[in-house]
């Protein structure tokens, strides 16, 4: 039997028809390992006079597909148009003049007439800061306030009636919106020509839903079992909202979720469901804080998983899961400004966030994931300084096990960059947050136990005259760990 021939083949396929068919088709392949990042060669047609193209280009050039260069190639090919010839004046014949006679000109003269370059001028910093403003200020933040503008005033209205409506009344207001909000964006969705308005529908309708479960829980919709009817359709409506987006295979917008096959169930968002069940139930005692620990520890475990495989059906760029951010910071919010729980007992949930903020950003990308547009320097710095801020959260606490193992977070951090980098501040830094945590040590322990053994060490060492010897004794353990780590860390350089 005659082995195939060696070379490559080219198939062109036809996508009139159907173009989902052909995204199915690629996902098929490169499940089958037939192609590669560079195997595919696209050509996309459209007219230069289409109003949404420069649009379109801009998306292309921050996503990374097109490069700088190309575009204002193709802008100037295509999208500019000669000046008019200017109107030639007829000269009139003049009288012959009798030329004078050549004078010798120094080279310095002539030079004096001609015309200075004029100098840029340098940009007035108000005028800069005000093209930077006009430049936040976009169509789709314009939507964002008119529809904020719209759920307040309707608000202010309805206050000098609010007392007249039931529990289950005044929750219906904000289902309303949530549900006027989807409908609104699925049938701008089907218009074809208003993609923003209706991506900004879906996003502010996806954002609400956590805040519906929210408004049900403090309406105390439970209370009243017939308001339990109202609670089963709402939690079945604003499911449906999030999973149908799913399942059409549409995303919110640059910087969330962004589906890359049909097939595969994101976990993120069921993870994101999670987050908004999370806010039922907090007339329990104790539940808030349970709440906001198994969202964070649920949201690190889905990220996780999500960061290992390989072929994930989730691209998460360095901004593609602010969403699961804002569902912990609903939590986060409520628990602290509403429910008044004490910010000591959430300096752990403070600090697993900042060290998984940084763990994700740190490690590596995979070469078959697109690179990410955003800079990934600031997240890991705001992953350390939420570390931070969780131990100084925590730290003044009677018994403090939570700064402790947000410091053993901090020592795993420096740990990591002395392994990659090897500079001496990171070793330093690690030394440090070491020996804070055998001060910590000594405050886990009970004042009693405290008590006992500096008298049973001072008896024993008779330095009752001079106590701080006893340092020395504390610190030893220390210095022996600190000369292992040391020999560990040559020889692993060495190697």
């Amino acid at each position: 039997m005659s082995s195939p021939r060696e070379g490559s083949i080219t198939i062109a396929l036809n996508t009139n028809t159907s173009q989902s068919k052909l995204l199915e088709a690629l996902a098929v392949w490169q499940e089958l390992g037939l192609l590669s990042e560079t195997s595919i060669n696209i050509i996309f047609k459209t007219k230069a006079s289409h109003p949404a193209l420069l649009e379109g280009l801009d998306a292309w050039l921050r996503l990374g597909l097109l490069q700088e260069t190309f575009v204002k190639r193709l802008c100037r090919e295509h999208l500019t148009c000669a000046l008019p010839e200017p109107s030639v004046t007829p000269k009139v014949s003049a009288l012959p003049v009798s030329k004078p006679a050549p004078q010798l000109v120094s080279p310095l003269a002539s030079n004096d007439f001609a015309p200075e370059t004029p100098k840029p001028k340098k940009p007035n910093w108000i005028a800069q800061m005000w093209q930077s403003l006009q430049a936040e200020f976009s169509v789709r933040w314009l939507l964002f306030l008119g529809m904020f503008m719209v759920v307040v005033s309707s608000g202010v209205l309805a206050a000098s009636q609010w007392d007249n409506f039931p529990a289950a009344g005044q929750y219906g207001v904000l289902l309303a919106y949530t549900l006027s909000f989807w409908g609104i964006s699925a049938w701008t969705t089907k218009q074809g020509n208003l993609p923003l308005t209706a991506q900004t529908l879906r996003v502010v309708s996806l954002l609400l839903i956590p805040v519906n479960f929210w408004a049900m829980d403090g309406f105390g919709l439970w209370r009243h079992p017939l308001n339990w009817l109202v609670v089963a359709v709402a939690t079945v409506a604003l499911s449906a909202i999030v999973l149908s987006s799913i399942l059409l295979g549409r995303g919110y917008g640059n910087g969330f979720l962004r589906l890359r096959q049909q097939q595969s169930f994101p976990l993120p968002i069921i993870n994101y469901l999670g987050l908004s069940y999370l806010n039922w139930g907090w007339g329990i005692p104790g539940f808030p804080i349970g709440a906001v620990y198994l969202g964070i520890g649920s949201t690190i475990a889905t990220l996780y998983i999500e960061s290992r495989k390989k072929n994930s059906a989730i691209i998460f760029d360095v901004a593609g899961f602010r969403i699961l951010v804002y569902g912990i910071g609903i939590l986060l919010f409520r628990a602290i400004f509403v429910i008044g729980v004490d910010i000591e007992q959430l300096g752990l949930a403070i600090g697993m966030c900042g060290w998984f903020l940084y763990w994700l950003y740190q490690k590596p990308q995979a070469p078959s994931l697109p690179v990410s547009p955003s800079p990934r320097l600031p997240m890991i710095w705001l992953g350390g300084s939420l570390l931070v801020v969780g131990w100084l959260v925590c730290v003044a606490a009677e018994f403090p096990w939570q700064a402790m193992i947000v410091s053993g977070l901090g020592v795993w951090l420096f740990v990591n960059r002395l392994l990659k980098f090897w500079r001496r501040s990171d070793l330093a830094a690690m030394l440090a947050i070491g020996l804070q945590m055998v001060w910590l040590s000594w405050r886990l322990i009970p004042p009693s136990i405290q008590t006992w053994l500096l008298e049973t060490a001072t008896t024993l060492t008779h330095s009752q005259e001079t106590p701080y010897v006893l340092l020395s004794l504390v610190l030893f353990p220390y210095l022996v760990l600190i000369v292992g780590l040391a020999d560990w860390l040559y020889q692993r350089k060495k190697h």
